[in-house]
């Protein structure tokens, strides 16, 4: 149902006259009274290239690594000497924002049963393992995390046990708890760090066991041999318990946070009035020690409940296939709801308001404010609207 062009002040038609009609162009502007902020919270970022950990801004991640493929290891583990973890960091979530720049350490846990769905609060499960020092300021670094041999062992003969036992009862595979790490900043730290998941594009840079031992493969015995392991699943959980000042609204990323926007339209009469072009017209705070991350896109969504008594209930229906940027260096976003809005006219019934969210809030952390109702009259959210309005001659 959103569509249309995003060049607003162009193809809005012009007067018409005629000798039984004519119609009249005329440009307002709705300002938006009934606003919220929908708290989605902490979604699944399963598919980002990058593993925040760290505290930063009222923001707090961990990240979770899962190795669950043991089949390069041959036919059985007759001994193993060493275990390691690789990670590699690459960047900063934002450097220009972190106030202390004082390296600090995480604590490794491991998932003593089949890793839950993995969200912030739940931790059920976890075992701490070690502390090691891994957050540091630098942008890129690489890290090799030495674990207990023999557990890890331990660990991997229970999950290729389990597999065995399913596959000589003739069952359906389920979830089996192979290796599954966690990483949660240890005590107080200033930023957040990125560290690459499976994802990755570099194949040296990827979270990697490297483990060195003995193995037996279709008979053969490989001494002193090291396997390599890659992460078959990555995550990252975030919590925020930042308070969003009065009179702004707030997209969110990691820990998504979306705006809503609904304004009556009564005033139109689809007997008499044609709408050529609608936009919603945001501004956003441009105040730098107020931006976090790197919020830059955003689109609507048409809405499909009543949301104004249970915002965090909102159903979200048919997303705009238009992208906005949102600039440091401008604070008017447009987004053309062109279609949105005739149908409302046509149906006031159907006005449910409309939805916005970040383009990234899955892939990344940030967090961006855009001025609400109480705001100055020159920043407040509204409707521009360009329309006809006839009449018989």
């Amino acid at each position: 149902m959103i569509a249309g062009c995003a060049q607003f002040d162009s193809d809005v038609g012009s007067n018409i006259s005629s000798e039984d009609l004519s119609g009249v162009l005329h440009d307002t502007t709705l300002y938006i009274d009934t606003t919220a902020i929908s708290v989605l919270g902490d979604v699944h970022k399963y598919t980002s290239a990058n593993l925040s950990l760290g505290h930063q801004a009222g923001i707090t991640s961990d990240f979770v690594l899962s190795f669950t493929n043991f089949s390069a290891l041959g036919d059985s583990i007759l001994s193993l000497d060493t275990a390691r973890l690789q990670l590699f960091a690459s960047g900063l979530v934002d450097s220009a924002g972190a106030e202390d720049t004082t390296a600090w350490s995480a604590v490794m846990y491991w998932y003593s049963d089949v890793a839950p769905e993995t969200t912030f609060t739940d931790t059920s499960v976890l075992v701490p393992l070690d502390t090691f020092e891994i957050g540091t300021f630098a942008k890129l670094d690489s890290f090799y995390l030495d674990l207990n041999a023999d557990s890890v062992r331990t660990w991997i003969e229970r999950h290729v046990a389990l597999e065995q036992a399913e596959e000589d009862a003739g069952e359906e595979s389920t979830a089996k708890p192979g290796i599954t790490f966690r990483f949660r900043p240890n005590g107080t730290s200033s930023f957040l760090k990125n560290f690459v998941s499976n994802r990755g594009s570099n194949a040296n840079h990827l979270p990697m066991l490297q483990l060195t031992g003995t193995y037996l493969s279709d008979s053969d015995t490989l001494r002193d041999s090291t396997m390599l392991l890659t992460a078959q699943f990555s995550a990252y959980m975030v919590d925020d318990t930042t308070t969003i000042p009065e009179n702004f609204l707030a997209l969110s990323d990691g820990y998504a946070r979306r705006m809503l926007f609904w304004r009556s339209l009564d005033m139109f009469d689809p007997t008499i009035h044609s709408l050529n072009k609608a936009e919603l017209r945001l501004h956003a705070d441009t105040d730098t020690s107020r931006i976090f991350g790197s919020v830059v896109l955003m689109t609507a969504y048409e809405m499909d409940n009543d949301w104004v008594e249970y915002p965090d209930s909102a159903d979200y229906g048919t997303v705009s296939s238009l992208a906005y940027t949102i600039s440091d260096d401008t604070s008017l976003v447009r987004l053309d709801i062109t279609l949105l809005v005739r149908y409302w006219i046509a149906d006031p019934t159907e006005n449910l308001g409309v939805g916005v969210r970040s383009y990234s809030e899955y892939t990344s952390i940030g967090r961006r404010l855009f001025y609400g109702p109480g705001a100055d009259e020159a920043l407040r959210p509204s409707i521009r609207i360009i329309y006809t309005e006839f009449e018989e001659q």
